[in-house]
């Protein structure tokens, strides 16, 4: 399992280091650029929903979490709350991350640094993968 899981660090961090220097990435960005290529609110929100919906590692991350920190006997009430509190804490985070990239300025910015950003992420991503497997 170990070696399974830094197999996909290495994969995921290459995939963000080619991104990074990759010709074609945050070049040629002329202008606000769009959240959707349609721009209907409607369009806007089936897409979000259905990254969110499809993406699995806030599953993954939330049932880890339950399984290592949720004492064994733990009452149904306590249950339902940690529930709520991970579904507050969620629907706070994509909140604020669409009130924080909705805002153009911020999003331009954050596209003229998205090559460094995937160039430092995969580069971490790659060294931790490769960590996990030479370390114990």
């Amino acid at each position: 399992m170990r070696l399974l899981g830094a197999a996909y660090l290495v994969w995921y961090g290459a995939g963000l280091l080619r991104s990074a220097f990759s010709l074609r990435a945050g070049v040629h960005r002329p202008g606000p650029v769009p959240l959707v290529a349609t721009s209907t609110a409607a369009v806007a929100y089936r897409v979000g929903l259905m990254t969110g919906l499809t993406n699995p590692k806030g599953a993954v991350f939330w049932t880890s979490a339950f399984a290592t920190l949720l004492p064994e006997a733990a009452p149904a009430w306590f249950q339902a709350l940690v529930v709520l509190t991970v579904l507050l804490m969620s629907l706070g985070w994509h909140l604020g991350i669409t009130v924080v990239f909705g805002l153009p300025a911020l999003r331009q910015r954050y596209l003229r640094l998205e090559r460094a950003i995937n160039g430092v992420a995969g580069g971490a991503l790659v060294l931790l993968g490769v960590q996990r497997v030479v370390g114990r």
